[in-house]
């Protein structure tokens, strides 16, 4: 393939060693689909094909459709992959079941709004993703409730599914509580409240700004920090107008590293969103020991237990957001408990050293049943 690809997000993987891993507009998605798969190849293939970096391209569906339909058939032929991945339906999937030979196996993932929100974007996407979940012969999910969705979008259970929440899972090594007690982050300090989500459209923002005009005096201790959205002028005018240039801290884009120290500082972090799988922000500031405070969605039921874990609002809701900001911040019961049973739950369903594992094993599921002839027709 050559270096001016216009791909960037869908995985082909092979045990011969043809392909090679090629990143074009780095981005959140590409960053953590690359390690996904990435360590799953190694898992399944071994270590030396991807030190190698032979074992996985990454390509992204961007512009016209039918050019990348023809680029994706060209690195097909060119690297003939014993799996192909896309990591979501729009517009990766998409591309990859109209480009993919019925010969060659096909998983797709699935992100938190494809099927509750791009789905029913218009007719298009409406065709296009069932034909996407009526041909790809595995499918992933960060959430049990997409997998129930697929089900009415073409989906059978005959063939391999997989929940694996934090697309490859959450590096527990750098997302854990900071120093001191876990869930005591506001105890002597300025309480922080972070909001992690950026500016997308299905981000209540609005609530959010809200809230924060609600705390101001009643709260008058707290810092806001609102992450991803520093340089937008977008951002800076949606504070201007608020009222709240000097109230709501903005940051750029960090690491994972940057995102620990905040998950770790935070007393909690808000999370208000109309569609959402299993935001990777949800389960990186429960392992850090942030509470959690995030709109009432069944995905986000899949996590949390309002008032014990967390806190469920109305995303819509800015005097409740208020109340559950207040809650984080002055009950210390309820922080250390929510806190432990978080960094447990984290652990035990979404660590990288579990998830890994399990991806791997799903590729050679979808081998496996290739070879031995499963119904691939829903």
């Amino acid at each position: 393939m050559a270096a001016t690809s216009t791909f960037a997000d869908v995985a082909i993987a092979t045990t011969e060693g043809t392909s090679r891993i090629h990143v074009n507009q780095p981005g959140p998605v590409s960053s953590v689909a690359t390690g996904c798969v990435r360590r799953a190849i190694r898992h399944s293939f071994g270590d030396a094909a991807v030190k190698a970096a032979s074992s996985l391209m990454l390509v992204s569906a961007i512009g016209n459709r039918e050019a990348n339909r023809q680029a994706l058939l060209g690195a097909i032929s060119d690297y003939e992959p014993d799996i192909i991945h896309a990591l979501r339906i729009p517009y990766e999937g998409m591309i990859a079941a109209a480009a993919a030979p019925a010969g060659i196996p096909l998983v797709a993932s699935v992100w938190g709004n494809d099927l509750t929100l791009w789905a029913m974007r218009s007719p298009f996407h409406s065709r296009a993703t069932r034909a996407v979940i009526e041909r790809v012969d595995g499918l992933v999910a960060d959430c049990k409730r997409d997998l129930d969705l697929a089900l009415a979008w073409g989906w059978s259970l005959r063939r391999p599914t997989l929940l694996a929440p934090g697309n490859g899972g959450v590096d527990t090594s750098v997302f854990r509580p900071g120093p001191g007690v876990v869930g005591q982050s506001a105890e002597g300090t300025e309480p922080i409240v972070v909001n992690p989500r950026g500016l997308r459209p299905y981000v209540c923002t609005q609530t959010f700004l809200t809230t924060v005009k609600i705390l101001i005096s009643a709260e008058p201790k707290l810092e806001y920090i609102w992450a991803g959205v520093g340089g937008s002028e977008r951002a800076y005018r949606l504070l201007r107008r608020a009222g709240l240039d000097g109230h709501v801290r903005t940051t750029t884009a960090r690491d994972a590293p940057a995102m620990a120290r905040l998950f770790q500082e935070a007393v909690a972090s808000v999370s208000l969103t109309s569609h959402d799988g299993t935001p990777n922000t949800l389960l990186e500031a429960m392992a850090c020991g942030a509470i959690p405070i995030a709109g009432n969605l069944g995905s986000i039921r899949e996590w949390i237990v309002d008032g014990r874990n967390g806190c469920l609002v109305d995303p819509s809701d800015a005097p409740a957001t208020a109340l559950a900001i207040r809650r984080a911040v002055h009950d210390a019961a309820f922080r250390e408990e929510a806190a432990a049973l978080n960094l447990q739950l984290v652990r035990e369903r979404a660590s990288r050293e579990k998830v890994i594992p399990e991806i791997a094993a799903h590729y050679n599921s979808v081998l496996t049943g290739r070879q031995r002839g499963y119904d691939n027709v829903a």
